[in-house]
């Protein structure tokens, strides 16, 4: 699951990033290498990270970051790392059957379960339960 996550990201960067874009923007390919190895790391699951801590992290100013977001992405830092928290919260709650949701949530980087409902809802259209019996049913 990890894998093909992380391989729809890159085919998503690709189809968002033409070419000839990349030539004209000699450090996209760099910040973009830098920002894949986070997202491979799971770095979006550290509870405790801002944007300033991630850029200065990946060696990268925020307006690079935010760049390789927007850009590349689609979506800025913040969304971006809520919908990365919630596909890896999909996995585990497949994964991990027995697993409170508080405890999903947590692994995630989202310390509140009201929080963590929430977002989710937002992202998936249903509460992690509801998604969790609808996924193992099928």
């Amino acid at each position: 699951m990890k894998n093909a996550i992380i391989k729809a990201f890159r085919r998503l960067r690709e189809a968002l990033l033409p070419e000839p874009d990349r030539e004209e923007i000699p450090f996209a390919r760099e910040i973009i290498s830098r920002f894949d190895k986070w997202v491979e790391a799971k770095g979006y699951c550290n509870p405790d990270e801002s944007m300033q801590d991630v850029s200065l992290q990946l060696g990268i100013s925020r307006f690079e970051l935010s760049w390789v977001s927007r850009r590349v992405y689609g979506d800025n830092f913040l969304s971006l790392r809520k919908k990365l928290r919630i596909c890896e919260a999909e996995r585990l709650l497949i994964h991990n059957p027995e697993a409170p949701v508080s405890l999903i949530s947590e692994m995630v980087g989202i310390n509140d379960r009201t929080n963590f409902r929430r977002q989710f809802q937002e992202v998936c259209g249903m509460s992690p339960q509801q998604w969790r019996d609808t996924h193992l049913r099928t």
